[in-house]
């Protein structure tokens, strides 16, 4: 198994960095994925408490392919966890970054 990988199966830093994660998060995964693909997605649903892992029509392109289901599943994602904590999106956008990514976005 990969070096990268074996955070999901170690106790060591990594997978303890995962279990303390307590945002929510979503991972999606095509149906037609390379099956490690998917494995890896699941297991890193289960070291993260506060994950979910849905699949979804495709493959590895699936935001290309199925970019209507996969948008609809992301939005439907951020709508249920809009109040948390975590989802102040300048974790993601620095301050000075998050106007200009919005307006590249709507």
């Amino acid at each position: 198994m990969s070096p990268r990988f074996d955070a999901v199966h170690a106790d060591g830093p990594a997978a303890q960095a995962l279990r303390a994660l307590s945002m929510p998060l979503l991972f999606l995964c095509g149906e037609a994925t390379v099956p490690a693909a998917r494995r890896m997605a699941q297991r890193l649903r289960r070291a993260c408490p506060a994950a979910r892992h849905e699949s979804v029509p495709g493959g590895h392109m699936s935001p290309v392919t199925h970019a209507a289901e996969v948008g609809a599943r992301i939005e439907r994602f951020l709508r249920e966890h809009a109040g948390h904590p975590a989802a102040d999106d300048s974790f993601y956008f620095p301050p000075h970054r998050t106007q200009d990514v919005r307006q590249e976005i709507t």
